[in-house]
C-alpha cells in the first residue's frame, strides 16, 4: 500500500486517432486504473490490474493510444511488478516505457518516474552501473518538476547509491535532504501513515551510513529510536545486531537476532550471514561454516551475482585464513570478488579484475581483494612457490588501484580521507610482507615497490585534489561549470561561517538545510565534470613512481630523504639519496613512542626559567631514529623528512647528534607530505611588489567569551622588515587579504590562529578586528587560488596542528594553504613566542634576499637566534624549533652556486676573447708562452 503511494498518476490529456481501436483499449486501460487505484488494494485487485495492462502492452494496435497513456501503462505495470518483488519484469516494463517508439513528442518530465523506478529496480538486482545511470537521468529531470515527494524519493535513492559506493558522508547529506523535503521538522506522531514509513526509511539509511563511518553509538541510538515507531521492528532489531557485530560484541548481537520473528528475514542471506558472524566472533568456526555452506547451497540456483553472497564467501575466507587453510581462503575470497564486482567472472584464483567503476559494496570489494592478497602471500610462505608471491603482489596492487579509482570518483575531501584511512590496514599488511621478503632476498625491485606503497598511502586526498586542479587548468572544460563550482564552494563556506557565528537554533537549522542543498548541488556538478571523458581519463592516469627521476633531478650528493611509516607494531625508516635506497625497521616501538610524547610535551609546555638539558630525550630519539646502519650522515647537508603517525609533529631540528649539537646545526631540514609532492625550486627571485604581509594585532586585540586574541607588538617589526605591501591593524582585513593574495608570490601572516582538532574546517587565521566575520576558516582557504604563490609564512600559533589522519597527516591550517595550491609553507607546531618568532622571521627574509632557499633561510635564521647572546633567553628549542618548512627541496645555497657558475663562464669567455685578440696581433714565427 505505502509503496503504491510513491507511484504518481501521470495520465494527462487523451488524443484520439482511430476511435474504434482506441475505445476498446481505453476501456481496458480505465478498468486497469480502477483496480490499480482501489481504496483497499489486494493481491487479487493488483493481479487484475496487471492483466489488463499486459493485454494492452501486447496489443499490436496500442500505438493508437496517446504517448502519455502508453507511458503510464508501462509505468504502472512496472510498479505492480515492483510491489510483487518481480524486479526483472519491473525493469522490462519500465524500459519499454522509456524506450518506446512514440509517435509524438513526450514531455521530458513524464519520464522522471520511470527513470527513478528503473534505477531503484536495477539496485534491487545489484546492477550498479544501470542503477546509477537511470537515477542520474531522473535527477536531471528533477529541476523541471515541482514535487517535494518525488524529489524526496529520488534523493533517498541517490543516498543509497552513495552509501553503497562507500561515500557515507555524502549519503547522509542526501538522506537528510530527502527527509527535509517530506518530513520537515514534524515529530513522528504528527506525520500521516505514509510519511511515518518514509521517516522510518530515512532514519534507517542514516543509521547505516553512520555505521559505515564507524560512528556506532550514534547509529545505535537511531535504531533504538526506530523501535518505538512500531514499524518493521524486525528490521530495526537486525540493524541493532549489526551494530553489536561491528563492536565485536557477539552475545549482544545474538540477543537481538533472537528477538526477530519474521520468517522472511530469518531466511534472508543477510540474517544468516549475521548468525554466522556471531559464531565466528566467538571462535566457533565449525558452526559458522555450517551456516554459511547451507546458505550457499540454498542459493545455488541464483545465476546473477549477489553482493550479499559476496559477504558470505568473504566470511568463509576469513575463517579459512584463521584456520591457516590458505588455499581455501584464496578460493573463498576470489568468489567473494566475483559476487561483489558483478562484472569480473574469471574463475582463475590468480587473476584479478582489471577495470573498476563506482559500484555497490565498494569497501567489501576492496576488503575481499586485499584479504585474498594476504592469503596468497601466506600460501607462498608455506610452499615457497613463486607464482603465489607474484600473484600476491599483483593482488595488492589491484586493491590499491581500486582505492585510487574510487577516490577519484568521490566528491569531497572527507570521503577521500575516510577511504584512505580504511585502506591503511591493507597497506600495512602489504608493507610488512614485502619488507620481510626483501630482508631475505635483497631484491632491489622489492624495496622500490615497498617504498612506493609507503608513499602512495600518504596525503592521497591532497594529492588528488591538487591533481584535479591541474587537470582543470590544462583542459578546456566548460567555463560555466567551473564558475558554478566556484560559486557553490563559496556558498558552502559562507553557510559554514554563518552556522558557526550564531546561537539561534532556528537559524542553524535553516543554514544547515541550505548547506546540504549546496553540497548536493556541488556533488551533482562534480558528477557532470566526471562525465567528461578526457577529464576523467586525465584524473585516473596514475603517474608512474620513478625513484631514478627523484635521485637524478631532485637529490644532489648533499641531500638525503628520510621517510617514516608507522604501523600498530613497527616503524619503518627509509633513506633515499642520489645513489641508493635503504630501509630499517624499529620493531619494539613502545619505549620510542613514550619518549616521543614526553619530548614533544616538554617542548610544547615549556615553563619559563627552565634550562634545556642536552643529552636527554633529544639525543636518545636521534639515536633511535637516525642511527641507521651504513649511513654516513656527515656527507649530507640537506635533510628531507616525510613523517608519519606519531612523528607528524616532531621537530627534527631539535634532536641532538652524538656530538651534542642540534640537528639544525648540521642539516637544512625540510618536510614534505609524500614523495609524490617532491619537486625542485628553480628560482627564488621576487620583487617587493609581489610580497605581502599582514599584522592585524600589532596594536589591536580582540576578546570574547571563549576566545582571546591578544596584542602582538612584535608582529609590526616582522612586516616592516619584509615588504612594502604591508597591512597592520585596521588595514589588515580579511577582505584586503582575499583581494590581493591570489596575485602574490610571498604571503606573510603575523597574526593569531586557532586549530580545531574536532572539526578541522573550523580552524582559522584571524584578521582585523578578530570577530567571526574577520576570521579566515580552513574551509575558505581550500577555495583560494594560490597557484601563483610560492611561499606562505604562517607566523601564528599551531598552524600545523589539528586532527591527525593516519593516512592524510595533520588536517591543519597549513595543509589548507597547500590544498589552495601553494607548494611551500613555513608553519608552526605549537604556540609561538612573539619576540622569538619575529626575530626568526626577519632573519629568514634577510637570508632569502641573500640567495638562500626557503629551508636554508629558516635554518640560518634559527642559527642566528642560537648564536645571538642578546637572545639567550630564547635558546631553548621551545622558542625556535616550532617553525618548520614544508615544501619543495632546494639545495643549500644553490642560488649562490649558480651565480658563481655564471661568473665563471663569463670570465672564461672574456679570457678566450682576449686570447683570440692577442693571437691576431702576434707576428708570425713568434711563440706565446702560456705555460
Amino acid at each position: 500500500m505505502f509503496l503504491r503511494i510513491f507511484f504518481l498518476f501521470l495520465f494527462l490529456a487523451i488524443q484520439a486517432n482511430n476511435p474504434t481501436q482506441e475505445k476498446a483499449l481505453l476501456t481496458k486501460y480505465n478498468q486497469a486504473i480502477a483496480y490499480y487505484e482501489s481504496p483497499q488494494p489486494t493481491a487479487e485487485s493488483d493481479s487484475i490490474a496487471l492483466d489488463f495492462l499486459t493485454q494492452i502492452m501486447n496489443d499490436p494496435l496500442n500505438s493508437s493510444l496517446s504517448s502519455e497513456v502508453i507511458l503510464d501503462i508501462y509505468e504502472k505495470a512496472g510498479n505492480l511488478y515492483l510491489i510483487n518483488n518481480d524486479f526483472e519484469k519491473a525493469i522490462s516494463a519500465y524500459r519499454e516505457g522509456v524506450f518506446f517508439n512514440y509517435k509524438e513528442e513526450v514531455l521530458d518530465t513524464l519520464f522522471f518516474a520511470s527513470n527513478l523506478f528503473l534505477g531503484e529496480s536495477y539496485y534491487r538486482v545489484s546492477k550498479a552501473d544501470s542503477s546509477i545511470f537511470f537515477l542520474k537521468n531522473a535527477e536531471k529531470l528533477l529541476s523541471k518538476k515541482n514535487s517535494k515527494l518525488e524529489a524526496s524519493r529520488l534523493y533517498n535513492s541517490l543516498g543509497v547509491i552513495y552509501y553503497e559506493s562507500g561515500n557515507y558522508i555524502q549519503s547522509i547529506n542526501y538522506f537528510n535532504q530527502a527527509r527535509d523535503l517530506s518530513v520537515g521538522d514534524k515529530s513522528f506522531s504528527e506525520l500521516d501513515e505514509y510519511l511515518q514509513y518514509a521517516e522510518y526509511s530515512f532514519l534507517n539509511n542514516i543509521g547505516s551510513s553512520l555505521m559505515g563511518l564507524s560512528q556506532l553509538d550514534s547509529a545505535l541510538k537511531i535504531y533504538q529510536e526506530m523501535l518505538s515507531f512500531g514499524i518493521n521492528d524486525d528490521r530495526s532489531l537486525s540493524q541493532i545486531s549489526e551494530v553489536y557485530l561491528e563492536k565485536s560484541e557477539p552475545d549482544s548481537a545474538f540477543y537481538y537476532l533472537n528477538l526477530i520473528s519474521s520468517e522472511e528475514i530469518k531466511n534472508s542471506i543477510s540474517f544468516q550471514n549475521q548468525l554466522a558472524e556471531v559464531s565466528f566472533l566467538k571462535n566457533d568456526f565449525e558452526s559458522s561454516k555450517e551456516i554459511l555452506k547451507e546458505l550457499i547451497k540454498a542459493n545455488s540456483d541464483i545465476r546473477e551475482n549477489n553482493f550479499q553472497l559476496g559477504n558470505t564467501f568473504l566470511l568463509l575466507g576469513k575463517i579459512a585464513f584463521e584456520e591457516r587453510k590458505f588455499e581455501d581462503a584464496i578460493k573463498f575470497f576470489h568468489q567473494s570478488v566475483i559476487e561483489i564486482d558483478g562484472v569480473f567472472e574469471d574463475e582463475n584464483v590468480l587473476s584479478n579484475p582489471l577495470e573498476f567503476s563506482l559500484g555497490f559494496a565498494t569497501f567489501q570489494l576492496f576488503e575481499s581483494v586485499s584479504r585474498k592478497a594476504n592469503s596468497l602471500m601466506e600460501l607462498y610462505l608455506q610452499t615457497k612457490d613463486e607464482k603465489y608471491k607474484k600473484a600476491s603482489i599483483e593482488t595488492f596492487q589491484t586493491a590499491f588501484s581500486i582505492a585510487f579509482q574510487i577516490a577519484n570518483y568521490y566528491d569531497n575531501d572527507e570521503a577521500r580521507i575516510f577511504l584512505a584511512d580504511y585502506a591503511l590496514k591493507a597497506y600495512e599488511d602489504a608493507i610488512k610482507y614485502l619488507y620481510n621478503l626483501y630482508q631475505i632476498s635483497g631484491n632491489y625491485e622489492e624495496i622500490v615497490l615497498l617504498f612506493e606503497w609507503v608513499e602512495k598511502n600518504k596525503a592521497t586526498s591532497l594529492d588528488l585534489s591538487l591533481k584535479e586542479k591541474k587537470v582543470k587548468r590544462n583542459l578546456e572544460l566548460p567555463t560555466d561549470l567551473l564558475q558554478k563550482e566556484r560559486d557553490l564552494q563559496f556558498s558552502i563556506s559562507r553557510l559554514q561561517q554563518q552556522i558557526s557565528a550564531t546561537n539561534d537554533n532556528n537559524l542553524i537549522e535553516q543554514y544547515q538545510a541550505e548547506l546540504r542543498s549546496s553540497r548536493l548541488a556541488l556533488s551533482r556538478l562534480i558528477d557532470q565534470l566526471n562525465e567528461i571523458p578526457e577529464y576523467m581519463q586525465a584524473k585516473l592516469a596514475d603517474e608512474r613512481f620513478d625513484i631514478k627521476s627523484i635521485q637524478n633531478n631532485i637529490l644532489d650528493r648533499n641531500a638525503a630523504l628520510v621517510s617514516f611509516f608507522e604501523t600498530d607494531e613497527e616503524i619503518y625508516i627509509f633513506l633515499l639519496d642520489n645513489k641508493k635506497l635503504t630501509v630499517n625497521r624499529i620493531e619494539k616501538k613502545e619505549e620510542l613512542t613514550n619518549n616521543l610524547k614526553e619530548f614533544k610535551r616538554a617542548l610544547k609546555e615549556y615553563q619559563p626559567g627552565v634550562r634545556y638539558q642536552k643529552g636527554n630525550l633529544g639525543a636518545k630519539l636521534h639515536e633511535q631514529f637516525l642511527s641507521l646502519s651504513d649511513v654516513q650522515w656527515n656527507k649530507y647537508s640537506n635533510l628531507i623528512v616525510i613523517p608519519h603517525g606519531v612523528l607528524m609533529d616532531l621537530p627534527f631540528a631539535a634532536l641532538e647528534t652524538e656530538s651534542g649539537k642540534f640537528l639544525v646545526e648540521q642539516f637544512t631540514i625540510s618536510y614534505q607530505y609524500s614523495v609524490e609532492f617532491l619537486t625542485e625550486i628553480k628560482n627564488l627571485k621576487f620583487s617587493n611588489e609581489n610580497k605581502i604581509a599582514f599584522a592585524p594585532f600589532s596594536s589591536n586585540f580582540w576578546a570574547e567569551d571563549d576566545i582571546s586574541l591578544n596584542q602582538l607588538p612584535q608582529s609590526q617589526i616582522e612586516i616592516d622588515a619584509i615588504s612594502e605591501n604591508k597591512f597592520s591593524d585596521e588595514l589588515a582585513t580579511k577582505q584586503q587579504f582575499l583581494e590581493i593574495a591570489p596575485n602574490s608570490e610571498i604571503i606573510h601572516l603575523a597574526t593569531h590562529a586557532l586549530s580545531d582538532p574536532n572539526d578541522p574546517s573550523q580552524a582559522f587565521i584571524a584578521f582585523y578586528p578578530g570577530d567571526n566575520s574577520s576570521r579566515l576558516f580552513t574551509h575558505e582557504i581550500y577555495n583560494l587560488d594560490l597557484e601563483s604563490t610560492s611561499l606562505v609564512f604562517l607566523s601564528a600559533c599551531e598552524t600545523n596542528a589539528g586532527l591527525i589522519s593516519q593516512s592524510e597527516g595533520v588536517l591543519s591550517i597549513s595543509r589548507a594553504f597547500s590544498f589552495a595550491g601553494c607548494p611551500n609553507i613555513v608553519t608552526t607546531l605549537w604556540k609561538a613566542e612573539d619576540l622569538a618568532t619575529a626575530y626568526i622571521s626577519t632573519r629568514f627574509y634577510h637570508h632569502l634576499d641573500k640567495g638562500s632557499g626557503y629551508a636554508d633561510a629558516l635554518r640560518l635564521a634559527q642559527l642566528d637566534l642560537l648564536s645571538d647572546p642578546q637572545m639567550s633567553q630564547f635558546h631553548h628549542p621551545s622558542f625556535w624549533s616550532h617553525l618548520v618548512f614544508i615544501g619543495n627541496h632546494q639545495p643549500r645555497n644553490s642560488m649562490k652556486s649558480i651565480i658563481w657558475y655564471v661568473i665563471a663562464i663569463l670570465l672564461s669567455a672574456l679570457l678566450f676573447l682576449f686570447y683570440l685578440k692577442q693571437k691576431k696581433s702576434t707576428p708570425k714565427g713568434m711563440d706565446l708562452m702560456w705555460d
